[in-house]
């Protein structure tokens, strides 16, 4: 049974496709069609935008269902970014809203003009009248019955070619090139014409730029323009027409005939003349007290506050002037925050506060100062700052003038070594004479060496002990420096240089060369370094005891051969340890060589002999 139940379907669904195979296959293809989302959306797209054109079409059903969601729309746009949608409708909205609010500021200022001058005058009374009959309000009642207009230009134009035939302006306005305009006018009505589905023979009425209107009236061979301000009256168009059939009756044949000369028609201006139109509003006008209060309150207002913002800012700047004429200020900038005044600048520490400027300059509103420090070179400033900076002891008087310091008195030794490396840190000061400024004597400032002592007894020093010359040669400069010390005792001082210089004169003079025979030199057997360092220290301390020294430098022989010859070798030998001394670095100045002066007497011993072949030294001192 189950066999026959499959076969019974098999046959069943063969049977269906032999009946309805292309039906079920197209409804399979729908199937998919819109199970796609993607195949679905695409065709929806294409036939939405003319599926809603039809809508609209034949109503507004689906337009008023749509408000809802593009309102939504709308409303997440503007949550979710604010500033995009702002800029999305800003090329529309702030052109359409500039434009609104000057057309009713326009009109509002010609009603408001009107309603101010006709409102207690016997014609704004029957204006009130009018407009209680007719129900149209005054304001626009007084501004109908007001108009002012003028007609500035009257252009004739040629029809055909668009050449300007004459042209009549006013000399009280500034008329530009009138055949640019006729141009201008006749490619503006050619491009109305050809743009626009307009009759052959059908031109522009009129054109609005701004406070200008334009009108144009047609003839058979010219047209006449005329620019107008302000609001003209139909009336003008009948004059218009009726100067246009004068013009067509007078110089028809020419304006048939016209070549593009117009010449005949420069002369023809007084057929303008009709069109050149002016109205003024005339008669009394009446303008109760409380307009003419509230005029004047309105008027006055904004005098006021021009006149107190004027006067705070002469305070102000009177405040800013004075501060910057006070010494040690220099001011960089003023401006106004936030209703206080920040004043920027520099200030020396030293100079006074500006507290008191406010009240001098009857300053209203507060001040903030911001200033940064700095040292002024103003004498006073530099004067003031060397006093404080130096604090000069009693005694001693500073006198300051155009750069220059002079410093007279008495000071401790320690103020004035303070005063030496102060001074250069004081900006202004150029130069210091300190010249005659004295110091106060203490044993202690001699400084005196180990071994030395010193007194002091009504301005005489006493010196004892023992001290160098260096030291010995600062005390002669004691006297000068300290008025205290009338002189100086050293009697019982020893010098030690003197000293040294006796005792290494005796060492030199005991320093003995040898030689063995007359040939023998040989610089190895002399000690340079020796002597050529006791040469030195004795010239060293000839020089700082301000002594001339010499050194003898002596060459002797023994009695072998004749006078003569011993005589140039003894100067030999002398000769021979001057070379060694030289190339030690002794000065040359300060030797002397000496040879045999007298015969020696015949030796008894080869030690004797032996000892007559020397150099010696001799050390004269002055």
């Amino acid at each position: 049974m189950k066999d026959n139940g499959h076969e019974d379907n098999h046959d069943f669904e063969e049977l269906r496709r032999l009946l309805m195979g292309s039906e079920l296959q197209q409804i399979e293809q729908l199937r998919e069609r819109l199970e796609s989302p993607e195949s679905f959306s695409s065709e929806v797209g294409e036939i939405l935008p003319q599926a809603m054109l039809k809508s609209s079409q034949h109503g507004a059903e689906l337009s008023e269902a749509m408000v809802p969601t593009v309102e939504e729309i709308v409303r997440l746009s503007i949550k979710k970014d604010i500033n995009k949608f702002a800029d999305a409708l800003f090329p529309v909205i702030g052109p359409a809203i500039r434009k609104a609010i000057k057309e009713t500021i326009r009109q509002m200022l010609q009603s408001l003009n009107r309603t101010l001058e006709q409102s207690l005058s016997w014609q704004g009374f029957k204006w009130r009248l009018e407009s209680f009959r007719t129900g149209i309000p005054f304001a626009q009642i007084a501004l109908l019955h007001g108009l002012v207009y003028q007609v500035e230009q009257v252009f004739l134009i040629h029809r055909e070619t668009g050449l300007l035939l004459t042209h009549l302006g006013r000399d009280d306005v500034n008329n530009q090139n009138p055949d640019l305009v006729s141009s201008m006018l006749s490619a503006i009505n050619d491009f109305v014409g050809d743009s626009f589905e307009v009759e052959a023979n059908r031109t522009l009425d009129s054109i609005e730029v701004g406070e200008i209107s334009i009108w144009i009236e047609p003839g058979p061979d010219a047209i006449l323009a005329v620019a107008i301000r302000g609001e003209a009256p139909n009336s003008l168009r009948t004059t218009m027409q009726q100067t246009l059939e004068q013009v067509q009756t007078e110089l028809g044949e020419v304006l048939a005939g016209f070549m593009g000369d117009t010449l005949p028609f420069e002369d023809r201006q007084d057929l303008l003349d009709e069109c050149m139109q002016a109205q003024y509003q005339s008669g009394s006008k009446g303008i109760s007290a409380r307009i003419i209060l509230t005029i004047l309150l309105l008027l006055l207002l904004p005098i006021y506050w021009v006149a107190s913002e004027l006067q705070r800012s002469w305070q102000q700047q009177e405040y800013v002037d004075r501060l910057g004429a006070l010494p040690g200020y220099v001011i960089t900038g003023a401006m106004e925050r936030d209703g206080v005044l920040v004043v920027h600048g520099l200030r020396d520490p030293l100079s006074s506060l500006p507290d008191s400027i406010g009240e001098q300059s009857l300053l209203t509103g507060e001040v903030e100062h911001r200033f940064e420090p700095y040292q002024s070179l103003l004498p006073e400033f530099v004067e003031q700052r060397a006093r404080k900076i130096l604090a000069p002891p009693e005694g001693v008087v500073l006198k300051f003038e155009r750069g220059h310091l002079v410093i007279e008195g008495v000071a401790d030794l320690s103020w004035r070594e303070r005063l030496n490396a102060t001074l250069p840190q004081i900006a202004g000061i150029e130069s210091v004479d300190d010249s005659t400024l004295k110091t106060r004597f203490t044993t202690a400032m001699l400084k005196p060496p180990s071994g030395v002592s010193i007194t002091l007894e009504d301005g005489l020093v006493y010196v004892e002990g023992a001290a160098d010359q260096d030291w010995i040669n600062s005390l002669a400069m004691v006297r000068q420096q300290y008025s205290e010390i009338s002189a100086i005792d050293t009697r019982a001082l020893v010098n030690l240089t003197e000293v040294a210089l006796v005792s290494k004169i005796a060492e030199l003079e005991k320093q003995v060369v040898f030689f063995d025979v007359a040939t023998s030199f040989d610089f190895d057997s002399i000690d340079a370094p020796k002597l050529s360092a006791l040469a030195k220290n004795i010239i060293d301390l000839a020089n700082k005891l301000s002594r001339n020294v010499l050194i003898g430098v002596r060459g002797y022989s023994d009695s072998v051969g004749s006078f003569e010859d011993n005589v140039f070798l003894s100067v030999e030998r002398a000769d021979y340890v001057v070379q060694a001394l030289f190339n030690a670095g002794i000065d040359p100045r300060y030797i002397a060589i000496k040879g045999l002066e007298s015969p020696v007497k015949a030796e008894t011993s080869e030690t004797e002999k032996r000892f007559n072949r020397r150099v010696g030294f001799e050390v004269i001192v002055e």
